[in-house]
């Protein structure tokens, strides 16, 4: 029986990993390289992609990228809080979360301490949510930037 993930990191791609909305086929998943590269001090933390509408190329490519850590996709329907939720409760009960987005509106209240939003035209490249993701990695006094 394969072992559960202690931690998962959920992302959108539209706003997280690419502009949104993207301008230019180059700049798909220009962030991603990012992402990997602070996931890279913890090797625990499992992926999971909430994006509605992924091509078969950028699932293709995300796969390259974080390889066996890449848990999976969640499927376009419903809200992705609620999505990502039931996917924590049935595959990793016990797993701290952290859900990366740039749509602040697809997310209860509640989610606000499980959640960071970025802006649509930084994504993972703007520093202060690098340093957050950082600072959850490393159990450091996490809380959303402001």
């Amino acid at each position: 029986m394969p072992e559960l993930p202690s931690r998962v990191l959920s992302f959108a791609v539209e706003g997280v990993l690419q502009p949104r909305p993207l301008s230019a086929p180059g700049r798909a998943l220009c962030w991603a390289p990012a992402l990997r590269e602070v996931l890279l001090a913890a090797p625990d933390v499992q992926l999971l992609c909430h994006a509605p509408r992924l091509a078969a190329q950028a699932q293709e490519n995300l796969g390259q990228l974080f390889g066996q850590r890449l848990l999976g996709w969640l499927p376009s329907q419903g809200q992705p809080y609620e999505m990502v939720q039931t996917w924590v409760t049935q595959h990793a009960p016990a797993a701290k979360l952290l859900m990366l987005d740039s749509d602040r509106r697809a997310y209860p209240r509640e989610a606000e301490w499980d959640l960071l939003i970025c802006e649509p035209h930084l994504g993972v490249s703007d520093p202060d949510i690098l340093g957050a993701i950082e600072a959850w990695l490393l159990w450091s006094g996490w809380s959303p930037p402001a």
